[in-house]
């Protein structure tokens, strides 16, 4: 199904017009914005103007011909494929191999403010924690297989202590220790109703972008 109706909205002061017969250059790509997105099997909500508008950005933003898309392309062709395989044999879900591409555009030479680093972006606690190495002689967050396997990990603790795969993904970008004092403390446990920090607020919709692209245009491998 595709948006069947043209919508006027007010964000931050300005108008967002959405009509589907009147596409912008990355609702072309994908030729149209479907109403019954998913990620991992769970049903993606928009509850508000600003949560659909998250999205639409993030679309818009990653469908552009830039350095980094063109990054996404090269780097998907030879990690994607490695990536799928041992999701499979562990049991997680296609959608989370996005996240790599949300949190390093697949590179390994990505390193935060905070340390994380590789292309899954793992802080050093949390890589000691999931069994990684890493000291002064070798870290294995730059192990593309290795560090994939400690990300299923995470992935699946996560899912086993939320209870979904969509606050699993979530738990991923705030830390599950953060997510559960933000979850206790508002006393709400859908992703779609917690007030969180702007990074983790799009997250979802980051990584549904790319699966979009991905899935409806041929953008990747």
């Amino acid at each position: 199904m595709v948006v069947a109706i043209s919508i006027g909205w007010l964000w931050k002061g300005k108008s967002i017009f959405y009509n589907a017969d009147q596409q912008h250059f990355h609702q072309k790509v994908i030729l149209a914005i479907p109403d019954d997105l998913a990620f991992a099997g769970e049903r993606v909500h928009f509850k508000n103007p600003t949560a659909y508008q998250l999205f639409y950005r993030e679309l818009r933003l990653n469908a552009s011909k830039n350095a980094s898309s063109n990054a996404i392309k090269r780097n998907s062709k030879r990690l994607l494929p490695m990536i799928e395989k041992v999701f499979r044999i562990n049991h997680v879900p296609d959608d989370f191999k996005y996240i790599a591409i949300a949190e390093s555009n697949l590179r390994n030479d990505v390193k935060s403010s905070q340390g994380a680093t590789g292309i899954w972006q793992l802080t050093k606690p949390t890589a000691l924690a999931l069994g990684l190495k890493v000291n002064n002689e070798i870290d294995e967050r730059l192990n593309t297989l290795k560090s994939t396997k400690a990300a299923c990990k995470y992935i699946k603790s996560a899912k086993k202590k939320f209870g979904s795969w969509t606050l699993a993904a979530v738990a991923y970008n705030r830390g599950a220790g953060g997510l559960e004092r933000a979850m206790a403390k508002q006393e709400i446990t859908s992703y779609y109703d917690l007030d969180l920090n702007p990074e983790t607020e799009k997250y979802i919709y980051k990584i549904l972008a790319f699966k979009q692209l991905f899935e409806s245009s041929g953008f990747g491998y």
